[in-house]
């Protein structure tokens, strides 16, 4: 089963789960292709049943300088969350 479909333009890894109140959230890199660069960026989609998920949401920037990448840990301190994820910083979107 393909959680997410790989295409030319876009491509998943490091997943990363987190899960709470019988909901997965499952955070990742997603890359976008572009025949210039590529732009990597940390996503996440829900499933209550590991089978059906939701589409998912893209929860950072498109910013070659960042390049928000591999999530981590999902850490809750005084009800709030916190993602560790890194950085693949490339000025000019080298691929």
């Amino acid at each position: 089963m393909l959680l997410f479909e790989q295409t030319k333009t876009y491509s998943y890894r490091d997943p990363a789960a987190y899960i709470e109140n019988g909901t997965i959230y499952l955070f990742f890199t997603l890359v976008e292709n572009t025949p210039e660069r590529q732009y990597f960026y940390v996503a996440m989609s829900q499933s209550r049943d590991f089978v059906n998920w939701s589409k998912f949401e893209i929860l950072t920037e498109k910013d070659n300088l960042m390049n928000y990448s591999s999530p981590g840990n999902v850490i809750k301190f005084n009800n709030d969350y916190y993602l560790c994820l890194q950085t693949y910083p490339r000025k000019d979107g080298q691929i």
